[in-house]
């Protein structure tokens, strides 16, 4: 015998045996088919040999007839034609082939025999019932226009076809304007309420099973130029999700949609950067606090990397919503491509998405944020120049030229940002100089003792020799003019700098101020101020360890 042919006869005697295990077993479940705890043990002895020859071979495919099933058309499970039959309830039905892969397992074994034997109840076809079974290594071939009493023919379709548009046609013409008006006047069969009780408040489930189908067909690769028809199924599906309010059935397709790789997610992620789509979800994220947020969040993390712009456009629209940041988040994770929008935004954009924005960006390399910030600066809002001062960069350069004019600012929170921000700066000379002009200027414009105070402080921090001497001078200042204190509330801003400088020197100068002090209050506020530094300032000793090292 020719090679080839004893292999060809070897894998259909091999496909025979388990075929033969498998309808012995299918039997007996079959003969108790009402104990559904008892299948699973007929089955087992029939799922090894099936087992290791899909495991071999990767796949079995059976061709369906009456009385048989059939492996390259010799049949290897042979029973006669009658209605509690297998093979002639499913070929009745219209299923016409049948392919095990490999990976099957007891439970869809179980699962199938359930589905393909008849129940004698009546009920759902074959076809029907392996569908709503969700086989996994179970894969079924059905024609369509099956009959009962046998195959519709394509000539007897179309004879059909042809009878029904002539019957329309006949009757149709018969229909004058005033029966049609009638018609329409009659009330409807069915109420609201009677409607109600009608339906099987199924649809949950049906719209569950219907976009795992979808994303089950794209994650094995079968979607094939079937993928833009997916695609548009699966975008009705989420508007529908949205429109029954079903939070959980739209969190978890989203995250099973995240679960795909790029590739195959691509086309389906596209349904989501459709801008009314996205803001019925946010429209029912705001009116649900709470039972959509990780799904939102989600859905903008799949948008595509091109649509930052729609990201941006909802969060100008939007911007005082709940979800604001994540779709600042959105826009900021996707800033290289709409740089100019974003600028923009930031320039003259609402107040509330500017600053939901400005916190997204602080994530953003240090010289993109440097040009975010500089744009955010020519805002109106005082607010938004607060927020913007966190985003510049450390350079002291580009810090002191940014933040330096906003110590002038007319907005006395920018001002007292601004310092903060260059409290920061390793430039502390020239931060000093800075504070320095500041003060002289904020003290003639009359501004507030809490701005002053923070400067000072912020001084006073530096721990320059020029700023200490400043204040020093100013705790000292006129002692010696005749008939004349110095200033009560000079001293005590000077006394203020020197407790933030927390140095042993001001340590010092203080212990002396609060025995010289004119002002009972400058010499109580510089002796509480001395044993606060003392307390924080290390021993001598250690000190010069320090220095040491």
């Amino acid at each position: 015998m020719d090679p080839r042919q004893q292999r060809g006869a070897e894998a259909r005697q091999d496909v025979r045996e388990a075929m033969s295990a498998l309808g012995r077993a299918l039997r007996r479940v079959s003969l108790h088919r009402h104990a559904r705890e008892t299948h699973a043990s007929y089955l087992l002895p029939a799922l090894r040999p099936l087992a290791d020859l899909l495991e071999r071979r990767g796949s079995l495919a059976l061709e369906v007839s009456p009385t048989a099933l059939s492996y390259k058309g010799e049949p290897v499970y042979s029973e006669p034609a009658r209605e509690g039959s297998l093979c002639f309830r499913l070929h009745r039905d219209g299923v016409r082939s049948i392919t095990f892969l490999s990976g099957l397992d007891l439970e869809e074994l179980v699962s199938f025999a359930a589905a393909a034997l008849p129940d004698g109840a009546g009920g759902e076809d074959s076809v029907t019932k392996l569908w709503k079974a969700e086989l996994r290594y179970v894969r079924v071939g059905a024609v369509s226009g099956y009959r009962l009493d046998g195959e519709a023919t394509g000539e007897a379709v179309a004879d059909a076809a042809s009878r029904a548009k002539a019957s329309l046609e006949r009757y149709g013409e018969g229909i004058s304007a005033a029966d049609e008006t009638a018609a329409r006047a009659l009330p409807p069969l069915f109420d609201g309420t009677q409607l109600l009780e009608l339906d099987p408040q199924t649809w949950t489930d049906l719209a569950r099973r219907s976009a795992g189908t979808v994303l089950r067909v794209v994650h094995r690769g079968a979607a094939g130029r079937d993928m833009p028809a997916l695609a548009e199924s699966f975008g009705k599906l989420l508007d529908e999700m949205v429109v029954h309010a079903e939070t959980a059935l739209i969190a978890s397709t989203l995250s099973a949609l995240s679960a795909l790789n790029d590739d195959l997610r691509r086309p389906l992620t596209e349904v989501l950067a459709d801008s009314d789509r996205l803001s019925r979800a946010l429209d029912l994220s705001s009116n649900r606090p709470g039972t959509l947020d990780a799904a939102i969040e989600t859905w903008l993390s799949l948008l595509p990397a091109a649509e930052g712009d729609l990201a941006l456009q909802l969060l100008n629209q939007r911007g005082a919503d709940r979800n604001a940041s994540l779709l600042a988040v959105a826009a900021a994770a996707r800033f290289t491509r709409c740089l100019p929008q974003i600028e923009r935004l930031l320039c003259a954009g609402p107040e509330s998405a500017v600053r939901a924005l400005l916190g997204a960006l602080s994530s953003a390399p240090e010289s993109a944020r440097a040009s975010f910030a500089a744009a955010a600066l020519g805002h109106r809002a005082g607010a938004v120049r607060v927020a913007a001062v966190t985003l510049l960069v450390s350079d002291d350069a580009s810090a002191l030229a940014k933040l330096g004019p906003l110590l002038e600012d007319e907005d006395a929170e920018v001002r007292t940002a601004a310092a903060s921000a260059l409290g920061g700066c390793s430039a502390h000379d020239e931060v000093a100089a800075l504070f320095l002009a500041a003060i002289e200027k904020l003290k003639a414009r009359d501004a507030s003792r809490d701005e002053l105070i923070h400067l000072h402080r912020a001084l006073g921090r530096l721990g320059t020799d020029a700023g200490f001497q400043w204040l020093v001078g100013r705790l000292f200042a006129g002692r010696r003019m005749l008939f004349k204190k110095p200033d009560e509330g000079d001293q005590l801003l000077a006394v203020q700098g020197l407790v933030a400088e927390g140095s042993g020197r001001a340590a010092g100068v203080l212990e002396r101020a609060s025995e010289e002090a004119d002002h009972l209050r400058v010499g109580a506020a510089a002796r509480a101020g001395a044993r606060m530094v003392r307390s924080h300032t290390p021993p001598q000793g250690h000190l010069s360890q320090v220095a040491a090292a």
